[in-house]
């Protein structure tokens, strides 16, 4: 039984560690702390069920991206990536994103059924009860999924872990 508690404790932290290095979500804006691809994706979650802070079944209620406003990108082989450019100039990404300004060289997509808006702001509110899932975060060319759950003004659980692709 003490394994079993020492072993469930080392879960959560490791966890808690794992989404904290890659982002962090205020109720004001993101902070990453990880790279992204040319675009990550927050869906608003709707009918979650849950245990441990981690959602077993939901459904989606909207979708978000934010992406990279850029005009041309080139694979670097010597970093071994993608490099953006935004008229001629190398892209600098921000480790800091704003829901309620416009940010520079980044716009959000709010996707829905059969229609897609461009936006400055980050168009989904962010209410105390309320879930959402980000994908599209990469640390070490590996990519990984966040859970967030809004729970007060001030508390926001976390759940994170690694996207697993099948070969087939």
């Amino acid at each position: 039984m003490q394994k079993l508690k020492i072993s469930v404790l080392l879960f959560v932290i490791l966890t808690s560690c794992i989404s904290r290095e890659l982002i962090s979500v205020t109720h004001d804006s993101l902070e990453f702390k990880s790279e992204f691809k040319n675009a990550i994706t927050i869906s608003k979650l709707k009918g979650v069920k849950s245990k441990n802070k981690k959602p077993l079944f939901y459904n989606i209620d909207s979708t978000v991206s934010l992406r990279l406003d850029y005009t041309s990108k080139k694979y670097s082989i010597e970093k071994r990536r993608i490099e953006y450019f935004y008229k001629g100039r190398k892209f600098d990404y921000k480790k800091s994103i704003d829901f309620l300004r416009k940010n520079s060289g980044y716009y959000w997509l709010y996707e829905g059924e059969g229609f897609s808006k461009k936006t400055d702001t980050f168009p989904l509110k962010l209410s105390v009860g309320s879930w959402f899932k980000v994908t599209g975060l990469m640390r070490e060319n590996e990519e990984y999924y966040l859970f967030f759950h809004i729970k007060s003004n001030t508390d926001i659980e976390y759940y994170s872990g690694k996207i697993n692709y099948s070969p087939i």
